[in-house]
C-alpha cells in the first residue's frame, strides 16, 4: 500500500541518499494527550526496502514531489519502529520526524 499510495523521498546521510517511499500522518489530538511532543512531529510509514533503516541523529527525510523537487525536509527524532506483525518480515518503518 505504501508503493501503491505513497510519496517519493529521500532518506539523507552523510554517506549517501538512499530512495523510498513514504506516507505522512500526523498525530492525533488523542496520541498527542499526556505525550510531551512537539506539535511539529510527523510520523512516516517508509516501504521495508531501505537498508540500513533510519536512524535518529544520522538520517533526515527529505519530500519530494512527482516531479523530484523538494518539497519539505525533516529530521528524524526518534528510534525506528519496525512493524513485522509475524517477527520476521518486516512491512514497514514507522518513523517520528520533526521539521
Amino acid at each position: 500500500m505504501i508503493e501503491v499510495h505513497g510519496s517519493p523521498a529521500i532518506l539523507r546521510r552523510s554517506t549517501g541518499d538512499r530512495c523510498c517511499t513514504i506516507v505522512v500522518d500526523d498525530f492525533s489530538a488523542i496520541e498527542r494527550l499526556g505525550k510531551l511532543a512537539n506539535p511539529t512531529d510527523r510520523r512516516f510509514l517508509i516501504g521495508p526496502d531501505v537498508d540500513p533503516p533510519p536512524t535518529p541523529e544520522l538520517d533526515s527525510i527529505v519530500r519530494l514531489d512527482e516531479q523530484g523537487n523538494v518539497i519539505e525536509r525533516f529530521s528524524v527524532v526518534a528510534p525506528t519502529a519496525p512493524f513485522a506483525p509475524d517477527g520476521k518480515t518486516v512491512l514497514y518503518f514507522e518513523v517520528t520526524a520533526r521539521k
